[in-house]
């Protein structure tokens, strides 16, 4: 599922740190198509111990059973952690291959600016309640003439299971459905608990909100597979 195909040391620069040259060929070994990968890296030095540690890395993917994708950790390392060789720094990578439910949560009509609209939708899904409460709400235009547009969503996990990360992204919809302006968070929803995804649309002009709508659409992912590997470093 997971090879390391490569792994450099350049020598150590004018501030003593050394920049690792990676790379890490995943594989879909499962049945499922997986839409996003996961994945950390830690670096130890040649006496063992941890010295840096890459973490929180996503990457989307399409990848169907079979295809394989390749990532690049990164991270500068202090020259300290080899003995001198560049030959004896150890890195490994666990990567996690997730899937993905995809959930239309609808759209809300943007509210006239220094206003506020909300709206309760209703989704049919076995992960969240079906009930989607969304909030809109301009900002009188700052100095610069930019009416910050802000977008809250609750929902609420039907389910027993911890959902990491899961993500909103809303589009700015305007009147001939062309998109103005999209954005995205990712937050944590709690086992049978409330989620709460706060986003803002920046730079956007008054006249550019007239007849628009915001689009919401909500993205629940799980894991697949995990795999590790690892690897002892090479002199650039």
């Amino acid at each position: 599922m997971i090879e390391i195909t490569q792994f450099t040391l350049e020598a150590p620069d004018s501030d003593g740190e050394m920049r690792p040259e990676a790379e890490v060929e995943i594989t879909n070994t499962t049945d499922e198509t997986i839409r996003q990968i996961r994945h950390t890296t830690v670096f130890l030095g040649h006496d063992g111990g941890p010295i840096n540690f890459n973490t929180r890395n996503t990457e989307d993917v399409a990848l169907d059973p079979g295809e394989s994708t390749t990532i690049s950790p990164y991270g500068w390392l202090k020259g300290s952690a080899t003995a001198g060789g560049r030959d004896d720094v150890t890195m490994v990578t666990t990567a996690r291959l997730m899937k993905r439910n995809f959930i239309k949560l609808g759209s809300i009509d943007t509210p006239a600016v220094g206003s506020s609209a909300s709206k309760v939708v209703t989704v049919d899904s076995d992960l969240i309640e079906s009930e989607v409460m969304i909030n809109v709400s301009v900002d009188k235009p700052d100095d610069d003439g930019d009416c910050r547009t802000e977008v809250r969503v609750l929902v609420k996990n039907a389910t027993g299971n911890f959902m990491e990360d899961a993500q909103v992204k809303v589009q700015l919809i305007d009147e001939e459905d062309a998109q103005v302006d999209d954005t995205y968070c990712d937050e944590h929803i709690p086992a049978n608990g409330q989620g709460m995804f706060d986003l803002s649309f920046w730079g956007v002009k008054k006249s550019q909100l007239r007849d628009t709508s915001v689009k919401v659409n909500l993205y629940i992912y799980a894991d697949v597979e995990s795999g590790t590997a690892e690897r002892v470093s090479e002199p650039e």
